[in-house]
């Protein structure tokens, strides 16, 4: 059977990823989220990889989610790229746009590696300009708040991907592993879409 219309696969890619059911159970809920909202705005500009080591939601260019081994409690977290808009506030906008501290208290840390295959940032279709801000987000006993602040950033910066962002790569929807979207769908009960090219 090939391992990408593999749900037995994709589960137990996951439980090696994640062996923490409480966890698991909150990543499968983001990237589904994720899924979710990409879809709404072009069911033709993501996928879902799984390599050995990780499973990834790529929209257009760009890798928004991964979930990858880090150690037996999956800290430091779930890896996210963020719209960049709160490092660009003004004064007006301080009390809607969180800061880096008040990030960092709610359990997000900006990703500061720069090597290869790395991505603390990412840039919009001109090439020139960073338009988000890529980190990990840990689980912690505040997450149904803080959460709700990290969920805007996470999905806003979905949006400029797909209206601003670098065309995705063919190989991508090639890579692209459907059964992921069935193990999300039958053992977490959520509703995911099947992309428009598949």
């Amino acid at each position: 059977m090939n391992r990408d219309s593999d749900e037995k696969y994709a589960q137990r890619l996951m439980e090696v990823l994640c062996p923490n059911p409480k966890l698991r159970a909150i990543y499968m809920s983001i990237i589904a989220e994720g899924i979710i909202e990409a879809n709404r705005y072009d069911r033709n500009e993501w996928a879902v990889k799984m390599s050995g080591d990780a499973i990834r939601l790529t929209v257009k260019h760009y890798y928004v989610c991964t979930i990858d081994k880090l150690d037996k409690d999956c800290k430091p977290g779930i890896w996210l790229a963020l719209d960049d808009a709160f490092i660009h506030k003004n004064v007006n906008s301080e009390k809607y746009l969180p800061t880096i501290p008040k990030l960092e208290k709610w359990g997000w840390k900006k990703d500061q590696r720069w090597q290869d295959g790395e991505y603390p940032t990412y840039k919009d279709k001109s090439k020139r300009t960073d338009f988000s801000v890529n980190g990990y987000y840990s689980i912690g006993k505040n997450h149904p708040e803080a959460w709700k602040h990290i969920r805007w950033l996470f999905l806003s910066f979905i949006y400029k991907a797909i209206y601003n962002g670098q065309k995705m790569d063919d190989r991508s929807r090639e890579a692209h592993c459907s059964g992921f979207l069935k193990y999300v769908r039958n053992q977490f009960g959520i509703e995911v879409p099947d992309p428009l090219y598949k």
